[in-house]
């Protein structure tokens, strides 16, 4: 499974890129928040994903908030229920021009973990093939020790 860019710009043009429409519950989403310099280290602060989840209250729940350098923010989390990427683009739109903070935010950035491990990744084969050998092996065992009864001779 791999990031993906889903929607990117600055507070007057954050827009989604087109790539995903929906994301499904549980996917794990990523927001990069570029600030003044200097600003970033609040989300070192205790209790910083409670006030970042305010600014997304589209489905989506915070887990972990930190800053990357003194003027990036990224906050990570899971989609909640279905949502659709347009709307969490135009929440965080509405929370960002209702309190007055587009001002100090340069640049954001939605990834969400996309893609399924396929079917023939290596883990899996291994996974199996060992699941499938030791059944092999024991079916062959319970047949060698519980094969037809031996007859008396008489």
């Amino acid at each position: 499974m791999a990031w993906e860019l889903v929607a990117q710009g600055t507070p007057d043009t954050f827009q989604p890129t087109g790539a995903i429409d929906d994301l499904p519950h549980g996917t794990q989403i990523k927001l990069e928040v570029d600030t003044l310099p200097g600003l970033a280290y609040l989300a070192n602060i205790w209790g910083a994903e409670w006030v970042i989840q305010q600014f997304i209250a589209a489905d989506v729940t915070i887990t972990n908030a930190y800053s990357v350098g003194n003027n990036r923010v990224v906050a990570e989390g899971y989609v909640s229920s279905p949502v659709a990427v347009t709307t969490i683009v135009l929440v965080v739109l509405a929370v960002l021009g209702i309190g007055g903070i587009a001002y100090i935010i340069h640049e954001l950035r939605l990834w969400a973990k996309t893609g399924v491990p396929g079917p023939w990744d290596l883990a899996t084969i291994v996974k199996w093939g060992a699941i499938g050998a030791i059944g092999m092996l024991g079916i062959k065992l319970a047949s060698q020790l519980l094969g037809e009864p031996r007859r008396a001779v008489k």
